[in-house]
């Protein structure tokens, strides 16, 4: 799949995330895939030090760092799980709120 195939598929998740989640909003994030030789992402989960994609908050540039690390990883649970990451990141630490609005 191509850079911009993905980019689509992620898209489209996104849009079904914020549906589920009942939001119109969904705060900015720049995507980076990787390619990973799977083996080696295998090997590092089982050592506890590797996951199928990451999160970051950039202070600097005030925007999320979405990370992936390879295409063929790419799944609605994935996706949905790390944008969860963004929204409790965006809710809960940045802007301190303590309690679901």
């Amino acid at each position: 799949m191509d850079i911009s195939k993905c980019s689509e598929q992620i898209s489209s998740y996104l849009e079904e995330y914020k549906r589920f989640m009942g939001i119109t909003e969904f705060p900015a994030y720049l995507l980076a895939i990787e390619q990973m030789n799977l083996n080696d992402l295998a090997n590092m989960e089982r050592q506890g030090r590797a996951s199928a994609a990451e999160v970051f908050y950039d202070q600097e540039k005030g925007i999320y760092d979405l990370i992936i690390h390879d295409e063929r990883l790419i799944s609605k649970g994935l996706l949905f799980h790390e944008f969860t990451h963004i929204l409790d990141i965006e809710r809960y630490v940045r802007k301190g709120q303590t309690e679901l609005n």
